[in-house]
């Protein structure tokens, strides 16, 4: 079983800025690879460090200049992170933008934990990291209501602009992720890695629509007098068909208990994800 999550937000800036980056190290700790992965934490998330602090990280900016949005400031402490071993972002103040500077103004503790997966709460999609029981946090509010269900999967894709200019192409950012804290599990089936393939496969499904979405806003004409009612209506319209399939797929494997129809959904969505893998980034 699934259940949707419906990602939407939008930052309207007609200009941004190049910030100043600067970081405090007190425990360095042995570079990370290229692939490694670095969670972030938001400043909103309770987070108990239960690893070793590496230090901090500020973006700070005085004036009006460009390339400063959110995402581009989070890559670049990414990367900052991994230089000194940490895999935990954890952000402790962001100031958007106002009258004093175009830029996000962000700033973080690097840590390194044992397992940053024990912190996550959201998992974006990616054909490296398959899901495990252990993400599955959420328990059910009422079992009765799903007798058909051993397990739920909460995940869904939405999309955002963070940089839209009066002249030239809307930026759009597509995010296709799995909600931890509301997917739940029932405890007899944690031994199950059929039903657990299966629950992938919902998020997989998810990523085909995620790329569609892609697709079509990338072939789009949006600008910035018409993105808000054009990007909605393409939204919309892909999630229809999202939410019907999604339906239908566990309708024809009856939650994956089928095995037949089962391996048929599964070859069927390794298809779709590889012909559409020009759109798996934004």
């Amino acid at each position: 079983m699934y259940k949707t999550i419906l990602l939407f937000s939008l930052f309207v800036l007609l200009v941004s800025c190049l910030p100043k980056i600067g970081t405090t190290i007190i425990s360095k700790q042995n570079a990370l690879s290229e692939n490694d992965y670095v969670l972030v934490i938001e400043e909103s998330d309770f987070f108990n460090n239960d690893g070793i602090k590496i230090g901090t990280i500020k973006s700070t900016d005085k004036g009006f200049s460009s390339n400063c949005n959110y995402d581009d400031i989070i890559e670049n402490f990414k990367k900052i992170c991994k230089q000194n071993g940490a895999n935990i972002l954890n952000i402790i103040e962001h100031q958007l933008p106002d009258q004093w500077s175009s830029c996000h103004r962000v700033e973080a503790i690097m840590c390194k934990v044992p397992d940053y997966k024990a912190h996550e709460k959201q998992i974006e999609w990616s054909k490296d990291r398959k899901l495990t029981w252990n993400d599955f946090k959420g328990k059910p509010i009422n079992r009765t209501d799903f007798t058909a269900a051993g397990a739920e999967s909460n995940c869904g894709f939405g999309f955002q602009s963070n940089a839209v200019r009066v002249f030239g192409k809307v930026k759009m950012k597509v995010v296709n992720t799995f909600d931890c804290n509301s997917s739940w599990v029932l405890p007899e089936n944690k031994k199950s890695n059929e039903l657990l393939e299966h629950e992938q496969l919902h998020f997989d499904l998810s990523q085909i629509y995620a790329r569609q979405l892609r697709k079509k806003l990338a072939y789009s004409k949006l600008n910035l007098f018409n993105f808000t009612t054009e990007s909605n209506k393409i939204f919309d319209d892909i999630f229809f068909l999202y939410k019907e399939r999604q339906n239908l797929y566990d309708t024809e494997t009856n939650h994956g208990i089928n095995n037949a129809a089962q391996k048929k959904w599964k070859k069927n969505i390794e298809t779709e994800l590889d012909e559409l893998e020009t759109y798996s980034v934004n």
